[in-house]
């Protein structure tokens, strides 16, 4: 009788605690849903995102489906936003949105930079990036920061050379140095920034290194979408896989309370 009620027991522990999971999982839709677009362009546009009239989506999530001169109609991040969203992930806290590779070509004097800023409720992701450089004679440097104060906190960087005279010494799938390099970047941050060191200062160039490889890219990239090519370093490859673009991960949170203390106390939130 005694394992009857603890059976009993269990069961309705385990029958609630299934009810909160699927409470948390399911966040209610907004007021009017009926009139909010759940897709665009083939990327489903799951609540707190949204599309439409205002109440569509939480403050920040507000998504705009808009033609493009490659594709049709896609959705971007914000009302006027140049982010192209590539996917949402409810159970991880992500979003995929399509980023602007950098270069420099050995024909250019001047240094390069290039800044790339997401509003909240976005942060970079460290865990889904990486900073991969591409180049046989590449230095370049990462930044990260804040887009509200426009300083760099954090900085990191990698140099990609030696790839031999012919690009004898790349490897498919190998970037640790011979013309293709990785790193990580801090968490917690929205903004970040891509420097190139002009060649010059930093290597005895000669013109057998400029036949081999012109230019070099740089790009914050979703980890799991890199895999580097013996002809990423001797061409354009990697540049024109995508048009110039390649998937970042960035992290996203409702962020309604200034701090976990605070959003605790409002439960029906």
């Amino acid at each position: 009788m005694q394992l009857q009620k603890l059976a009993a027991i269990l069961l309705l522990i385990s029958i609630g605690h299934s009810a909160l999971l699927a409470a948390v999982g399911a966040p209610p839709p907004p007021p009017g849903s009926s009139n909010c677009s759940t897709a665009c362009g083939g990327v489903d546009i799951p609540y707190p995102f949204g599309i439409g009239p205002a109440g569509c989506a939480l403050p920040g999530f507000e998504l705009t489906c808009r033609d493009t001169n490659n594709g049709g109609k896609k959705p971007f991040l914000g009302h006027g936003g140049h982010f192209e969203l590539a996917g949402v992930s409810l159970s991880d806290g992500q979003a995929r949105v399509w980023n602007n590779i950098s270069s420099y070509c050995n024909d250019t004097s001047q240094t390069i930079m290039d800044v790339v800023s997401f509003a909240d409720p976005y942060r970079l992701s460290q865990a889904g990036n990486t900073f991969a450089v591409v180049g046989c004679q590449a230095v370049a440097v990462v930044g990260v920061g804040d887009s509200a104060d426009n300083i760099v906190r954090f900085l990191s960087g990698c140099v990609a050379t030696n790839c031999g005279r012919r690009g004898d010494r790349l490897a498919d799938g190998a970037c640790s140095g011979a013309g293709c390099c990785q790193t990580t970047i801090t968490k917690g941050f929205n903004a970040y920034q891509v420097e190139f060191q002009n060649y010059s200062t930093v290597f005895n160039s000669s013109k057998d290194i400029y036949n081999v490889s012109r230019c070099s890219y740089a790009a914050l990239m979703e980890s799991s979408s890199f895999s580097f090519r013996r002809s990423y370093a001797t061409s354009s490859e990697f540049f024109d896989a995508n048009g110039g673009r390649v998937p970042v991960v960035v992290e996203w949170a409702v962020r309604n309370a200034s701090n976990c203390v605070e959003a605790r106390k409002n439960r029906e939130s």
